[in-house]
């Protein structure tokens, strides 16, 4: 009930738009779940949850969001479905909001806490697209703004966050791995290794074009490795840093994998 929420001072919810792919945001969202150790009271809201790639998690709500399903125009999608989430989390009267996702629900939720993975407004892509995204990147501004404290994941995130949004107290968290849970698949050896989602915006093909300054000896003794998981929306784009590591004549020197099984507890 709202007067048994109400008196747990400790709870903490956890926004997390949708759990689709493995990427860094969605495993600090679960860690997270770990302040129950901590005698927290921890849950996540979500819209979206693929339980054959994640299955059973602990404490782990889905909302039943309006729009799921709808693959145009993802940001506005994300804003609609926001509200469910939003109206959701206002239910549990008490406690403390960390959104690892939609940030612009700080105006509304508090006291909040954000965890910035990177602004949505630097990962848009074509001027047509950044035009449309406008109006959300106005949002997410206010709630950068209005949130009770910001953390960022990186050095260089917190410095975009300052300088672009004018949040001077901005702390900084990197997300935590436990190597024990990770076994090498590529052998011994030394070699280059690139870790990421196979996704567009995070820009392998930087890794392809510095990799390629290297001369011929380096290469054969340092081969470039690409590891992450697959992000089923960007089928193409392994195949497409293939053609262009061909195009700059390391084909022979690069290696990707692109459906690593991670951990998810």
């Amino acid at each position: 009930s709202n007067s048994s929420a109400a008196s747990d001072v400790y709870k903490r919810q956890i926004i997390h738009y949708a759990f689709k792919t493995y990427g860094g945001a969605e495993r600090v969202a679960l860690q997270l779940l770990d302040l129950e150790k901590e005698g927290f009271s921890v849950k996540i809201l979500t819209c979206l949850l693929d339980r054959k790639k994640y299955g059973n998690i602990r404490n782990v709500s889905v909302v039943r969001c309006p729009l799921n399903g709808q693959i145009a125009f993802k940001g506005f999608v994300s804003l609609i479905n926001s509200y469910a989430l939003l109206k959701k989390a206002l239910y549990y009267v008490d406690g403390v909001f960390i959104l690892n996702t939609n940030y612009y629900l700080a105006m509304k939720l508090h006291p909040s806490i954000i965890y910035v993975h990177f602004p949505e407004k630097f990962t848009v892509k074509g001027t047509f697209r950044k035009i449309l995204h406008k109006p959300i990147d106005v949002l997410e501004a206010k709630g950068f703004l209005d949130a009770d404290a910001v953390i960022a994941n990186s050095k260089f995130t917190a410095k975009i966050i300052t300088e672009k949004y004018g949040r001077k107290d901005v702390k900084i968290i990197h997300p935590g791995i436990n190597i024990n849970k990770f076994k090498p698949k590529f052998g011994k050896g030394h070699y280059v290794l690139a870790v990421s989602r196979f996704d567009p915006y995070k820009n392998f093909e930087l890794v392809l074009r510095a990799y390629a300054i290297l001369n011929s000896k380096l290469r054969r003794v340092f081969p470039l490795v690409l590891a992450g998981s697959f992000n089923p929306s960007f089928s193409w784009y392994p195949r497409f840093l293939k053609k262009l590591a061909r195009s700059l004549g390391i084909e022979n020197n690069a290696v990707s994998y692109t459906h690593l099984t991670l951990p998810t507890n």
